[in-house]
């Protein structure tokens, strides 16, 4: 149980979403200070290494792409040998559930919503082949 936290229990619980390659993922706005150029960075040095490895990315762009915090569609575009971005997501859990990781390496966040909603499903369904 997560108290306080505001996240709906019964909404977000454990599914059982079996999947064959490791995967990452990062679910925020596409902003700067949420890391997400630290993350395509990172995916890039994993999957040197270890090419089957999935890193994937939801979220949205922000209105003012000339501001020089905000990622705009072409770097994401950049990303695609490493990343893989699922755009914009009503509903995320299905994300949640095909992932092992979650992702966040914001530079300002407290404990984000995005990693409250993959804690309590609390996935542990990759099986390696």
């Amino acid at each position: 149980m997560l108290a306080g936290s505001g996240i709906d229990l019964q909404k977000f619980q454990p599914q059982n979403t079996p999947h064959t390659h490791f995967t990452f993922l990062m679910i925020a706005r596409l902003i700067g200070d949420k890391g997400v150029r630290e993350y395509a960075a990172a995916a890039q040095i994993v999957k040197q290494q270890f090419p089957e490895v999935v890193f994937q990315l939801v979220g949205s762009f922000e209105k003012n792409p000339t501001h020089r915090l905000n990622i705009r569609p072409e770097e994401v575009e950049s990303w695609q040998n490493a990343v893989v971005y699922l755009g914009v997501r009503q509903d995320v859990r299905p994300c949640i559930a095909a992932a092992d990781v979650m992702v966040l390496p914001s530079y300002r966040e407290g404990t984000p919503r995005s990693l409250l909603e993959a804690a309590a499903m609390a996935n542990r369904c990759w099986q390696p082949t």
